[in-house]
């Protein structure tokens, strides 16, 4: 599992070996709707996924964009139980991680019978 070195700064960028490629990733901030978004680029800088909500409580922020991430999971895990709601929360209270296809998700927030 990788943590993202994210911090609350409302338009960072950070280049992350996953085990799965490098990927750069471009967080920013939403006041409006009070919501943090990333982009993921390859290492090359072409986009590849834009507008990600960085939201806690889903299994797998990357499920159903394509071929390239199907052997990836990307979470947002809170440390106090609290929403990614705040201008400062990402990197703070909230994390978000990466596992490969052969680590153990940790968290599972979907009914695993669905």
């Amino acid at each position: 599992m990788i943590q993202l070195p994210l911090a609350a700064n409302p338009a960072s960028r950070v280049t992350v070996d996953t085990g799965n490629g490098v990927f750069v990733f471009v967080t920013y901030w939403l006041p409006n709707k009070k919501v943090w978004l990333m982009d993921i680029l390859n290492s090359s800088s072409n986009l590849l996924l834009s507008g990600i909500a960085l939201l806690p409580g889903v299994d797998n922020l990357l499920k159903g964009h394509g071929e390239l991430f199907k052997n990836s999971v990307m979470q947002v895990q809170c440390v106090n139980g609290t929403a990614n709601n705040t201008v400062d929360s990402l990197g703070n209270t909230a994390q978000v991680v990466w596992l490969t296809s052969d680590e153990t998700n940790p968290i599972v927030y979907q009914d695993p019978l669905l």
